[in-house]
């Protein structure tokens, strides 16, 4: 399903080799719980406030527990994705004998 997407790259391996050098939990927790996590949290508490200004913060608890768990979930999921397209682009790369 996301075979297109998840093509490597040599530029795209270059980039993941040093993301991944940080660490998988870096990334789960940057990219996942902070990048999308915290911007659902604050999307979703927009969007409430937009469609019910008298409702404001009802939901504030519930999704500042949803949305993190949410994010930390699918960074995993991005960094097994990532990790499968590289290693696929690892095995196909030709190697240099000199």
């Amino acid at each position: 399903m996301f075979e297109k997407l998840c093509r490597c790259t040599p530029k795209s391996a270059a980039k993941w080799e040093k993301t991944r050098s940080k660490g998988k939990s870096h990334f789960v927790w940057l990219y996942g719980v902070l990048g999308c996590g915290f911007c659902m949290f604050i999307l979703s508490q927009v969007f409430d406030y937009i469609c019910h200004p008298d409702w404001l913060g009802q939901y504030l608890i519930i999704d500042a527990i949803i949305w993190p768990i949410a994010g930390y979930f699918w960074g995993a999921w991005m960094w097994a994705i990532n990790e499968r397209a590289y290693k696929k682009y690892a095995e196909q790369k030709p190697t240099v004998q000199l």
